[in-house]
């Protein structure tokens, strides 16, 4: 089998610095920015532009093409199977030489996580930004063209049945996500009395030196996720001064959007910025703090939360309103017994090391493990 250089076997072109006053509603081409790319796949929005003067026919997409990030999301590629678009500066279009390669063996080969590894390790400045010269120099295992086909046939039908069963485990997942918000609310909102936010707890004023933070335990609101499912790992260490402290128990929210329902209740000490709400008990006689996270993580506080917001382009929670939000207070025992079902309850449909989410993870590590298989087989 040939080991080859991916320059060898693709033509490079460049995207377009497209000015903002192109960049309108109306025009003849859609459009693709690196916000586009997803999953792999390209979205296309609403966006169109006229062709500029100086761009030339070579740079429209006709399909079959892959575009990568050149900066940013650096290495972030994707299959294009649009007709007649354009594409935005940083991205490189990579057009296949078919006589050599099937362009979808390319696209097994470079839209994965190995390919954008690559690029974010030899990418410079802090952008990650990388060349073509980079990317032209990937080298891969290159077997005939009939071989090519055949593998390409094996993995787009691992690929089909892959899709099957994820769209089939994310309707079972958005299924139990509504179920399981159905029953926190019916658990939550009983006729228990209730007291203001304000009674229970505060926001928290303690500081912490950036010294004491690492990626592990500094929070900002780029790594919490969306849609109440925690955090992940920052990929960001504040360099100097004192930020807001967050202790075990405390709830963390994600103020800015709030629309996006970032939540996490903290199992750590650590640090944050203006843009997260540190929430702290200072009544811990009265209300356990999952409980309280519990509360704050439904859609009815979410939506309380929203439509009390200020700005149009970037919300923001208002925290005034938020400290006047009502919370339902049943007896310690009560709170729980609430707390049980409900952990229960969310690692079953969030928790990535159990339930559905770990059974769809398990099926894209599958197939990412047999094309690793079929495009390294000597």
């Amino acid at each position: 089998m040939t080991k080859i250089k991916l320059g060898e076997v693709v033509n490079f072109y460049d995207g377009y610095p497209f000015s903002k006053l192109e960049q309108q509603d109306k025009g003849d081409f859609n459009y693709i920015k690196i916000t586009n790319f997803s999953s792999g796949e390209i979205i296309l929005d609403q966006n169109k532009i006229n062709k500029p003067v100086k761009y030339r026919e070579e740079n429209i997409l006709n399909g079959n093409e892959i575009i990568v990030a050149m900066s940013g999301s650096t290495g972030k590629a994707a299959f294009n199977t649009y007709k007649n678009v354009l594409v935005n500066q940083r991205i490189a279009i990579l057009r296949a030489k078919e006589d050599i390669v099937n362009p979808k063996y390319l696209r097994h080969l470079l839209v994965n996580s190995n390919f954008e590894s690559y690029c974010n390790k030899l990418g410079t400045g802090l952008q990650k930004n990388i060349s073509k010269e980079t990317i032209a120099n990937y080298e891969f295992n290159l077997p005939s063209l009939k071989v090519q086909n055949e593998i390409v046939e094996v993995l787009d039908k691992f690929t089909e049945l892959e899709a099957e069963l994820e769209a089939e485990l994310e309707a079972e997942l958005e299924a139990r996500t509504k179920q399981y918000e159905y029953y926190k609310s019916k658990l939550i909102f009983n006729d228990h009395s209730t007291l203001k936010l304000k009674d229970i707890a505060v926001y928290s004023k303690k500081r912490i030196n950036s010294e004491k933070l690492s990626i592990n335990n500094y929070v900002g609101v780029d790594n919490l996720l969306q849609n109440k499912l925690g955090k992940v790992e920052s990929i960001y260490e504040p360099p100097s001064g004192n930020l807001t402290k967050f202790n075990i128990g405390d709830t963390l929210i994600g103020n800015i959007r709030p629309y996006l329902k970032k939540i996490w209740h903290s199992d750590t000490v650590g640090g944050t910025n203006g843009d997260v709400l540190v929430i702290t008990l200072n009544e811990k006689e009265q209300i356990n703090d999952k409980y309280l996270y519990y509360v704050l993580s439904t859609d009815n506080f979410f939506h309380y939360m929203n439509v009390n917001s200020k700005g149009a382009k970037m919300p923001r929670g208002d925290k005034s309103s938020i400290m006047e939000y009502d919370i339902p207070i049943p007896p310690l025992d009560e709170q729980e017994r609430i707390v049980s079902i409900l952990d229960k309850f969310s690692s079953l449909v969030n928790d990535i090391k159990e339930g559905l989410p770990a059974e769809i993870e398990l099926r894209r590590k599958q197939y990412e493990y047999y094309r690793n298989k079929l495009l390294t087989f000597e």
